[in-house]
């Protein structure tokens, strides 16, 4: 007998995720209703495949019409995939029964508008086949808690028909509002949940939060310079920006499909929290910033209750929009806040979000006389060498000099954003104006706090780094300083140095501190 891993290759031989299909199709065999979270939905037919392979029947998939074209070019020569369009005509679909009538179709994908097209009698027709399962692609669709279309409904006739046919129902992400619609409209009975989604490790997000008089460039512009070897995406869809940014930002009005970004703001208040979601995953990017002012947020929010929408809806649209408001006011890491939201596997306060780092400095003041300080001395020091006011240090490096209160060049090596270079260039002058205003106000060194602080830091254990690999990382610790992992990251540029690799780097030298 051919193992389940032989037989996906004979069709796929360079299939990636193999062992998760054959996972998945483990759990078919159960026979009962699903609800699964998936970001892209299409690869689940290897899954579903893999399963009516080792059974007699099919699998019927509901997918949007739109993607039946990019399906066919992927499956469409094979003889066990059929694919039902809205521009197919009779003789297509009495193909598709032949071959079901005849056990070699495995597959049949179809849109919700071809399936229950007026004088189709395709439903009629499966109760006479070995129908295996169902599975509907977007299931969030079915409901004003997801993105909601009105043919989808149509879908509820499904169980009435073929009442012992269990349902996949997929997903992006499930909340219990969207899992409990999705329950009730398919009639599902006690679904196993699958929820495979989760937000990856080094993903964060964070709100730029504007007052009343406070001016949005200068605010996009701090967010810019803490990227400054990366590329950037600025969401925003109402209007156009007025000033002129950094070469590697562009400014986008509508989020293209595959347009990809190490980070990412948007010049707007999403509607739902999903929103945050989708722009992630479309751009993939590290950190996603949110621009937020109580005004923004009142417009908004009057806008949505204006709307001309039926009463069950527009109440289901304010829900949504008052979580986005719960997220912007939360006290925790926003990343917990959106696992939990989405039920998701909670991990650790991610450490990056403005809201961990607020967290962070709770029990240390920042001196906001010296930081005015420090930001004309960055500017002279800016006008003097000829930089950027980032290439000289960044506000975060400020805020840290003007909370800890280092008393000599030791303490700098705990600043982020100061590598031994800046250090040897502008370590005396910082050091100088940093002594003269703490002598002035009697005040002593909170640097031990921030060793505390960068200690406790959960850094992978140490391990063997080759040499080659060690001299990048301390070169780009020497420009950045030990604490901005990821900028060491991009600074090496080299795909073989993880970022475990220059933790351990930076561990080895905790260790002798």
């Amino acid at each position: 007998m051919i193992d389940e891993k032989t037989l996906l290759l004979r069709y796929f031989p360079n299939l990636p995720e193999i062992n998760l299909w054959i996972k998945l199709a483990q759990y078919y065999t159960q026979k009962t209703d699903i609800i699964l979270t998936y970001d892209h939905a299409p690869e689940l037919l290897y899954s579903y495949f893999l399963y009516s392979l080792t059974d007699t029947g099919f699998t019927l998939v509901f997918e949007e019409e739109k993607f039946l074209p990019i399906l066919y070019k992927e499956f469409g020569t094979l003889k066990e995939f059929v694919f039902l369009s809205i521009q197919d005509e009779i003789q297509a679909q009495k193909k598709a029964i032949e071959n079901i009538q005849n056990n070699i179709a495995k597959i049949v994908v179809t849109s919700i508008d071809r399936f229950f097209q007026k004088g189709n009698k395709f439903l009629e027709y499966l109760k006479s086949y070995q129908l295996q399962q169902i599975a509907i692609h977007h299931a969030e669709y079915l409901s004003f808690w997801g993105c909601f279309q009105e043919n989808y409904l149509q879908l509820s006739k499904l169980k009435k028909y073929l009442t012992h046919v269990p349902i996949i129902a997929v997903t992006p992400v499930l909340t219990e509002s969207l899992q409990k619609e999705i329950i009730s409209s398919l009639s599902l009975y006690e679904p196993i949940l699958l929820l495979l989604n989760t937000l990856a490790d080094n993903v964060t997000f964070s709100v730029i939060e504007l007052e009343d008089a406070q001016p949005l460039q200068a605010k996009i512009e701090n967010c810019i310079d803490k990227h400054p070897l990366e590329k950037g995406l600025i969401f925003s869809p109402n209007f156009e920006l007025d000033f002129t940014l950094a070469q590697n930002v562009q400014v986008v009005q509508t989020l293209p499909e595959s347009m990809k970004a190490d980070f990412v703001i948007l010049n707007h208040l999403p509607q739902c929290l999903e929103d945050l979601y989708t722009i992630q995953q479309v751009t993939q990017a590290k950190s996603v910033y949110v621009v937020y002012s109580a005004k923004q947020a009142q417009h908004k929010k009057e806008a949505i209750q204006h709307k001309k929408l039926p009463k069950a809806a527009q109440h289901i649209s304010i829900s949504r929009f008052e979580q986005v408001l719960a997220w912007i006011n939360t006290q925790t890491c926003r990343k917990q806040f959106l696992q939990k939201y989405w039920q998701m596997p909670i991990t650790e306060p991610c450490q990056k979000c403005d809201r961990c780092q607020s967290q962070v400095s709770l029990s240390v003041n920042l001196n906001s006389a010296l930081k005015q300080k420090l930001i004309q001395q960055r500017l002279s020091i800016a006008k003097r060498d000829n930089l950027l006011l980032h290439q000289v240090f960044s506000d975060d490096t400020i805020d840290e000099l003007a909370t800890y209160l280092p008393q000599n060049k030791e303490d700098l090596i705990w600043i982020k954003g100061l590598g031994s270079k800046k250090i040897e260039l502008y370590g005396d002058e910082l050091l100088d104006t940093i002594i003269a205003y703490c002598a002035a106000h009697k005040l002593n060194s909170n640097i031990n706090s921030l060793k505390s602080i960068r200690k406790n830091i959960s850094y992978a254990c140490q391990h063997s780094v080759s040499v080659v690999k060690k001299a990048k990382i301390k070169a780009a610790i020497q420009e950045l300083g030990y604490w901005d992992i990821d900028g060491i990251k991009k600074q090496v540029n080299d795909e073989q140095i993880t970022i475990p690799d220059i933790e351990s780097v930076i561990s080895t030298y905790l260790s002798s501190h």
